[in-house]
């Protein structure tokens, strides 16, 4: 792959939870990596889920291994140009370990 190919930039966020100066809990999303990435569409659907149309976008995300990508777990999620998507485990691709692929998954639902 030509690393021209990476001309997208993504960040992978982590879920903390903290407690405030009042000793409250806080739920956060933090930046963990933010990266050059190849962002591809594989497909998106329709369906329904209880009770409300579900439409879902999954896309494929190409990152550079490093130490730091290599840290990026399911538990995660993608935001990339404004959208958010779930991840999946990530998979090592063909040829020395340079690359690694996540599948995102976005789901956006509306009250029919």
């Amino acid at each position: 792959m030509r690393i021209g190919r990476l001309r997208h930039r993504v960040t992978f966020e982590q879920f903390n939870e903290t407690e405030n100066s009042f000793g409250e809990p806080e739920r956060a999303w933090n930046e963990y990596l933010s990266c050059r990435a190849e962002v591809l569409p594989v497909r998106s659907g329709d369906g329904i889920a209880e009770g409300q149309e579900l439409a879902t976008s999954e896309v494929k995300i190409l990152v550079r291994a490093s130490s730091a990508s290599r840290g990026v777990t399911s538990a995660m999620r993608a935001v990339y140009d404004g959208q958010v998507f779930d991840l999946s485990p990530s998979r090592k691709l063909a040829g020395r370990n340079r690359y690694l692929e996540f599948t995102g998954i976005e789901r956006s639902s509306s009250d029919g």
